[in-house]
């Protein structure tokens, strides 16, 4: 999924700022993928979330235990801090 910005961002990690909530405003654990690498977009306006495969494939056994983080028909809120900072610094 790609999170877009209206400006360039800084370059600390995102995934710390972004949650994924069920449709009872529960936060998903697990659904999206941590990174050694960050995958900006080369202005740094676009931030790259994968969701982690274990909890997508099939049979794994992270998706055996958690369930899927997307579910077909079920609703999902992408809740982004405020605190995020962007290239200068300031809060969202």
């Amino acid at each position: 999924m790609y999170i877009e910005f209206s400006g360039p961002m800084g370059r600390k990690s995102g995934i710390e700022y972004i949650s994924l909530l069920d449709s009872s405003g529960r936060e998903i654990p697990g659904a999206v993928l941590p990174l050694d690498y960050e995958l900006w977009s080369p202005d740094h306006t676009r931030f790259t979330v994968l969701f982690d495969p274990g909890r997508v494939k099939k049979g794994i056994l992270p998706n055996r235990q958690m369930g899927r983080p997307l579910e077909v028909g079920r609703s999902v809120t992408l809740v982004i801090s405020r605190e995020w900072r962007d290239a200068h610094g300031l809060p969202l």
